[in-house]
């Protein structure tokens, strides 16, 4: 933790914590002081009796009151308790004291005496009742005092996440909706570059620095993303202060081109993510590959409908190209833009990875009398492509207790080598759960085999040409990587990092619901070629089409 971080959370628990701990150390005491009380009201004679318990308790208090604290802080009624309150959060409260009460019993009996049942019971029941009121006055107070500061501003004063046209165009869209008072006051130009100036009369008033000074300053009330490419750490930082101060945070970085006089602020506020069941416990049920569709997602598809393609188009193109980035240089937000020749022609958007498969496997030539080798711990997929090729399928066991590196269930090296024999065309890998298979190990196999691969002739057919071409120009068995689980991993080969892609002959992802691929891609499913001697990808994605 940064010395920033502990600052912080110092000058929170200054804030809010301290006098909650000091009022939960009045609330113990008062709790089993008034059982005491309330247990011997009324008994005028027993002067001398209640006496005798007030001592002992007044003994063991001090003892007991650190221990509540303790005990408090390890089921986490503090630091921030009750700024979001729940079920979940009353049940805390329930346990502790439920603890403490039994370490009232047990102290009291091995410290002092044994106190009265009644005492003991009356006093667990005050606690409990004293600390819910206290929490429960907490979030009023945080509840009040932010309708006092949203109140207390005229307009919605705006503060806008972006740089140059981004932030220019959002400032201009809610300058001219006429339905809300949206008032624009401060700008944070996440490129640093226009500090001090004005843009459409409003400040920019620095770097992302700047933001928490900026809402203080300008008594912002919403925060308004306009940034597409926001870093992720700024993106937090904003969660974390704008749920800090109640502030409203909206991201329309994916509606700026989409933004026109027609369309209103609360109208694209109404856009919102599909809800995350909660229990009744407070436990979040976690849906199986849930869609993570934020207003972005929505917003690109907006653009793609307004351009009127609706089918292959320029976004396809530009995907292809960034994937293609991505593979080499494990950047997933490359500017491609800049030199679109050297990323274009490398990768083929298809609809499934079992279609991409299939293309690989055709372009190499695979045909009947073939024979490709698929490891027998994978999808149906990798198997049912060589199938459609008329080739025949020679399934390979896993090793028995998984690879000694990875402890992954990867192919048998050994039984690999013993399987290719001259009718072997290709070898698919499978690299699941986002481990890389030994590719080191799988080149040279099919290296040593050589003598063995018989490279297809040209049947006069452009296809057929090509892919005698290809296979003459690899001059062994080809390497066909399903990466399916493992778009964005990467393993060392041949000495260097590489990311899969970037690793086999031919690779085919797939952007399925339930993959976790890196980066900030939309389309489905991809096949990536590895440019082979001097044969053109064009030629590839021409047939692909």
């Amino acid at each position: 933790m940064t010395n920033n971080a502990k600052d912080n959370r110092v000058i929170d628990f200054l804030k809010g914590d301290l006098w909650i701990v000091i009022l939960d150390i009045i609330a113990v005491n008062i709790a089993y002081l008034l059982a005491l009380y309330a247990r011997f009201f009324g008994y005028d004679s027993l002067g001398e009796l209640f006496n005798s318990y007030l001592s002992s308790f007044s003994h063991f208090a001090p003892i007991y009151t650190i221990i509540c604290i303790l005990v408090f802080s390890f089921f986490r009624l503090y630091n921030g308790m009750w700024k979001y309150a729940g079920m979940h959060d009353l049940n805390r409260i329930l346990f502790a004291s439920i603890v403490t009460s039994f370490i009232q019993v047990f102290g009291t009996v091995i410290f002092t005496r044994r106190m009265p049942l009644t005492y003991y019971i009356l006093g667990a029941i005050f606690q409990f009742f004293f600390l819910s009121v206290i929490r429960l006055g907490y979030r009023i107070y945080l509840m009040e005092k932010a309708k006092v500061i949203r109140h207390s501003s005229p307009a919605e004063n705006v503060m806008i996440i972006g740089s140059d046209w981004n932030a220019k165009n959002l400032m201009t869209f809610l300058e001219s909706d006429q339905e809300h008072n949206y008032k624009p006051v401060c700008i944070i130009d996440t490129s640093n570059t226009m500090t001090g100036k004005l843009m459409n009369g409003v400040p920019v008033i620095g770097g992302p620095e700047m933001i928490e000074k900026g809402i203080e300053k300008y008594r912002v009330r919403n925060v308004y993303i306009a940034e597409p490419f926001l870093d992720n750490d700024l993106r937090k930082k904003l969660e974390e202060v704008c749920t800090e101060r109640y502030l409203n945070l909206r991201d329309y970085a994916g509606y700026l081109g989409y933004l026109n006089g027609e369309k209103t602020a609360e109208a694209l506020l109404r856009i919102v993510k599909p809800p995350i069941r909660v229990q009744e416990d407070g436990k979040r049920v976690i849906p199986f590959s849930p869609p993570d569709i934020s207003e972005k997602e929505m917003g690109e598809v907006v653009e793609a409908l307004r351009s009127g393609w609706i089918t292959t188009g320029p976004r396809t193109k530009l995907l292809e190209r960034r994937l293609a980035a991505f593979i080499e240089t494990g950047i997933a937000l490359c500017d491609t833009e800049r030199a679109p020749d050297l990323w274009s022609n490398r990768v083929v958007c298809l609809n499934s990875a079992t279609a991409a498969e299939e293309l690989n496997l055709r372009i190499l030539g695979v045909r009947e009398g073939d024979e490709v080798i698929v490891p027998a711990y994978t999808y149906t997929a990798s198997a049912s492509a060589a199938i459609h090729c008329g080739a025949t399928v020679k399934f390979v066991d896993i090793q028995k207790d998984g690879d000694k590196t990875t402890h992954a269930p990867e192919m048998d090296y050994e039984a690999l080598a013993n399987a290719i024999t001259p009718k072997t065309k290709a070898i698919i890998t499978v690299d699941l759960g986002g481990i890389v298979c030994d590719y080191d190990r799988v080149f040279e196999i099919v290296e040593s085999k050589r003598e063995l691969f018989e490279p297809m002739d040209s049947d006069g057919t452009p296809l057929g040409d090509l892919s005698s071409r290809i296979q003459n120009a690899i001059g062994r068995v080809a390497v066909v990587a399903d990466c399916a689980h493992s778009l964005g991993a990467s393993r060392v080969v041949g000495g260097e990092k590489k990311y899969c892609g970037a690793i086999a002959d031919f690779t085919s992802f797939s952007f399925i619901i339930n993959k976790k691929p890196t980066g900030d891609f939309t389309k489905k499913t991809v096949t990536y070629g590895r440019n082979i001697g001097q044969i053109s990808q064009i030629e590839a994605e021409d047939l692909a089409a």
